[in-house]
């Protein structure tokens, strides 16, 4: 990735499930918390401001309110721009639906309350971060409600708006990050330049 930035998108989607190394291993993870936050360090310091999403687990069975809290400090200090927060739900046959300590759903919703808003702050931060900066944009469809303004997705899987006509959707524009507007980046004119003669198609890549 580090040696193609034009043609793999800086954008990695790597599952965290929990930062406490005790739940980890009731989840028979294969790696540690700290394992986990030195891989991301490894990839932000080969890559250039990259994306990392993850996705992060609240309520499994005997996590305590010191395993969640190992958790909101992982997920913070390794900067997220994006983390998918669910709750866990006892599936029948599984070990997991069958071990002691389950939480409570009243617990499960606050917990996953309070980490779905240090989320949002992360990603506003991430997305701020990146005002200033030129980016590669896959403009996808024109704007519901606002003529002249295109939707699309950077290739950090940021959400842009950016003014065009809709000969451009399906192209790759180069669009200069503005400011962060409702969860979105907003783009300057682009001056009618494209990334590319024809339409196409963004690939991130997950590991």
């Amino acid at each position: 990735m580090a040696d193609r930035p034009d043609r793999v998108c800086p954008h990695l989607h790597v599952s965290l499930q929990s930062g406490s190394d005790t739940v980890l291993k009731r989840m028979n993870r294969r790696y540690t918390a700290r394992e986990f936050l030195d891989r991301c360090q490894q990839i932000r310091r080969r890559l250039d401001r990259p994306a990392l999403t993850t996705d992060a687990m609240v309520g499994f069975p005997g996590k305590t309110e010191a395993d969640f809290a190992a958790t909101r400090r992982l997920v913070e200090e390794a900067g997220f721009s994006k983390v998918h927060v669910f709750r866990f739900s006892p599936r029948q046959g599984t070990p997991a639906a069958d071990m002691p300590e389950q939480v409570t759903e009243s617990v499960k919703r606050r917990r996953a309350a309070e980490l779905t808003a240090l989320a949002a702050r992360l990603r506003t931060r991430y997305l701020e971060g990146l005002v200033g900066r030129q980016l590669q944009v896959l403009v996808e469809r024109p704007s519901a409600d606002r003529p002249g303004v295109l939707l699309g997705t950077s290739a950090r899987y940021a959400p842009v708006e950016l003014p065009g006509g809709e000969e451009l959707i399906g192209r790759l524009v180069p669009v200069a990050a503005e400011a962060v507007v409702d969860g979105r980046i907003r783009g300057a004119d682009h001056g009618g330049e494209c990334l590319t003669s024809r339409r196409t198609s963004a690939t991130t890549a997950p590991v």
